[in-house]
């Protein structure tokens, strides 16, 4: 009960803050769709991102309405997307977390592909009001892992990281995160290092990781149903390389889910397909979808085995 009301006074905190006048106004959230044309207002300087492109009013409402599910272990991370209206089942999932983690790692997507195929970032992220203390020394010690050094230019220009950090920050206010964006044919043996890497970190420390992933994008019904069942498969059946070639009618980017992939792989946890949220809407006089899925990462509790969890739900099934 303690927790519940501290989550709801974040949330409050949150709409306040973007509510309440100010000598420095907070900038209004562009849509998903123009974020690519509307880079921060204020660039990164190796410490601190900007979160300019959050609707705080609307993440005030999720975490106030959110309902955390009934998990058959702890929850260790999760696939989840990196469009507001569906981040509900953000807020939903991350309430199953009892205990706080000491860092939390999102895998996102850098949707310009500018810069190195595999960016990681240990900057804090800030807000009018609020913000989450980075992780540099967990960010050197990935990046030394994979010879690179850490950089945070496509952090502080993609939305698919920010997004998430308020949401994180209310139910974590004292974790550390690092960011970690990856292009479009990021090395497969890059990928699989990184996972196991963070695997080996997590034996010293408590890590969340955090996959951000669009599911199947501007497709018709029946294709979209297609292709999410087929990802759905090997994402539960944990195949990672046959997810790799993957296009963007499936997944927006199947080198973030696929770190996460080998990562659970080298932990002993399970991923579960906990929720979904798919949007219709008509282009060019043909209907079209959007899907949004929320997948948990699971470590097993007690006498539950470790591969017993599976699919949460038959009704979160990709759809027929």
């Amino acid at each position: 009960m303690k927790r519940r009301l501290m989550i709801w006074g974040a949330a409050w905190m949150l709409l306040f803050s973007a509510c309440a006048p100010a000598e420095v106004p907070t900038p209004e959230a562009p849509p998903v769709e123009a974020v690519a044309e509307n880079p921060p207002a204020t660039e990164p300087d190796g410490t601190e991102i900007p979160c300019v492109h959050t609707d705080f009013p609307l993440v005030a409402r999720q975490l106030s309405a959110a309902s955390a599910p009934v998990l058959s272990g702890t929850l260790c991370g999760a696939i989840l997307p990196h469009y507001a209206p569906a981040m509900q089942m953000g807020a939903d999932l991350l309430a199953a977390r009892e205990t706080p983690p000491d860092t939390i790692v999102i895998l996102a997507p850098n949707h310009a592909g500018d810069g190195a195929p595999v960016q990681i970032c240990g900057a804090s992220y800030v807000w009018d009001g609020g913000g989450m203390a980075g992780d540099p020394a967990l960010a050197a010690a990935l990046a030394e892992a994979l010879s690179l050094s850490p950089d945070d230019r496509a952090a502080g220009e993609d939305w698919s990281a920010s997004l998430h950090v308020p949401y994180l920050s209310a139910y974590f206010p004292e974790a550390q995160i690092v960011t970690i964006l990856l292009s479009r044919g990021a090395d497969a043996a890059a990928l699989q290092t990184l996972g196991e890497s963070l695997a080996a970190l997590a034996a010293a420390r408590e890590l969340f990781v955090l996959s951000s992933v669009d599911f199947s994008h501007e497709q018709t019904p029946d294709t979209a149903a297609r292709c999410d069942r087929e990802t759905q498969r090997l994402l539960l059946d944990g195949e990672p390389s046959a997810l790799l070639p993957l296009g963007n009618d499936y997944l927006d980017s199947p080198e973030s889910a696929a770190v996460l992939m080998y990562y659970a792989d080298a932990c002993g946890l399970t991923l579960m397909l906990q929720d979904s949220h798919i949007e219709h809407f008509i282009e060019d006089g043909r209907q079209k979808t959007g899907s949004y899925y929320a997948y948990a990462l699971i470590k097993a509790d007690g006498d539950v085995p470790a591969d017993g969890a599976g699919q949460a739900a038959d009704d979160q099934s990709a759809p027929e």
